[in-house]
């Protein structure tokens, strides 16, 4: 009860600030409203728990209606959540690297994609804000995330491919307390937190702006950290005699022709990832009650979360998630999410062509950043459809190959045992 009564206090709170003529998000409906009164209303009349009150299906009796009260206001707070476009908190939305802007996306683009899209070369610009000096694979690197967001996966697929040992931290969708305390201002996920050349622990990292960590380097945005950190590795490897990976090649002015026209396109396809795969992703994994549940099953397994907020934010990313496709198929005008995401799929596998890799021999960032995607949905139905579907399978098991196993050193496998089996069968019919 006392667990319950602490996330009911913080269930009133909230729901007061939304009630607010200065809240960010707009009012909830007046049924939603009628709802929110009457669960602040029954929990603030909750007597009690006493070891002398009742007898002890009396205290479950009250147990159940708090817990019911403390579900159902998770509902409403997912509402609150997504009515703001500031403070977007699960799926594509919790990650809030979403398109936006005027014009037509990048690429083969299958969607309709209502503005520009993403500015990729405000993300791309910069590609030394890790110094030379610094090796990854001996330094503290942790990366924090939400388990199924597709933004986080690139950075993990980035960090397993360039063999760089890193931790995980789960961050909670709702109550974000793993940021919050050092990162007031940026509630988005995925945040990398690299302490350069410091030995590598597994143990629960210290938030960067302790004392104890000034010279740690924080980076923000899945496309300015996937960018500079294969541009770091490709300048160690040349430091060292190596060969650059990924894109055109030669010499002279046509060599160099080769080279731009090859960044371009890379360019090209990192943009038509966040303005039309992403958006395709979010469309299918979420387009029904069961799906979208299903997306959100890895909270109930995860050891760092108590009941209420497993459940709380289970059932309430459900619901909202699942209003969210709706919304975006909508928005992109897309009538089967399904057959939009097989074409999209079809027109990147055409854009590769006989190459092993949009890259050529090797991934380029394009590579990594639509491979990091569809690792999002490992396990999923979605996943399994897409396989059977569309013509991605070469591709994704060369993939597979080239990244190789996690270098995580504190992974926790998503979900059921049933689930992570159905991961496996589908990367193998991959194949």
């Amino acid at each position: 009860m006392r667990d319950i009564r602490v996330l009911a206090s913080s269930l009133r709170r909230s729901l007061a600030a939304a009630a607010s003529p200065h809240a960010s998000s707009p009012p909830l409906p007046a049924a939603a409203q009628a709802a929110a009164a009457n669960i602040t209303l029954s929990l603030r009349q909750a007597p009690p728990h006493t070891p002398t009150q009742g007898s002890p299906s009396h205290h479950q009796s009250n147990a159940a209606k708090a817990a019911a009260a403390v579900i159902g206001g998770s509902l409403l707070l997912g509402y609150g959540a997504f009515s703001s476009s500031k403070r977007p908190h699960y799926g594509v939305a919790h990650c809030a690297e979403s398109a936006g802007g005027s014009g037509a996306a990048g690429g083969g683009a299958s969607i309709s994609v209502p503005g520009g899209g993403v500015d990729v070369d405000k993300f791309l610009k910069e590609d030394d804000l890790i110094a030379a000096d610094v090796s990854l694979q001996d330094s503290d690197v942790t990366i924090y995330q939400f388990e199924s967001c597709p933004f986080c996966r690139k950075v993990r697929i980035a960090l397993d491919y360039h063999n760089i040992p890193y931790n995980v931290v789960e961050v909670h969708p709702l109550a974000k307390k793993e940021i919050s305390s050092w990162s007031p201002d940026y509630k988005k996920v995925p945040i990398l937190v690299i302490r350069p050349n410091t030995p590598p622990s597994a143990s629960s990292p210290v938030p960067p702006s302790s004392p104890d960590d000034p010279s740690a380097i924080v980076l923000k945005d899945s496309k300015r950290i996937v960018h500079n950190l294969v541009a770091h590795e490709a300048r160690r490897r040349e430091s060292k005699g190596g060969l650059r990976g990924g894109g055109g090649g030669g010499s002279g002015k046509a060599g160099q022709k080769e080279s731009e026209a090859a960044k371009e396109e890379e360019k090209k396809w990192i943009k038509w990832s966040d303005d039309v795969l992403v958006q395709l992703i979010v469309m299918n994994i979420y387009r029904s009650l069961k799906e979208s549940a299903e997306t959100f099953d890895y909270l109930l397994t995860h050891p760092s979360f108590s009941f209420f907020e497993k459940w709380g934010a289970h059932l309430s990313g459900t619901l909202v998630m699942w209003l969210v496709s709706k919304s975006r198929k909508k928005k992109y005008k897309v009538d089967n999410e399904r057959e939009a995401l097989y074409g999209a799929l079809n027109e990147f596998v055409e854009a590769v062509g006989r190459r092993t890799f949009l890259g050529g021999e090797t991934p380029n960032e394009a590579d990594f950043n639509i491979f990091g995607i569809l690792k999002s949905i490992e396990g999923f139905r979605c996943e399994q459809d897409v396989f059977q579907n569309s013509k991605i399978g070469p591709w994704y098991q060369s993939m597979q190959r080239v990244v190789g196993g996690t270098r995580a050193r504190n992974i926790i496998a998503r979900g059921t045992k049933e689930k992570q089996q159905a991961a496996q069968t589908a990367t193998a019919a991959a194949a």
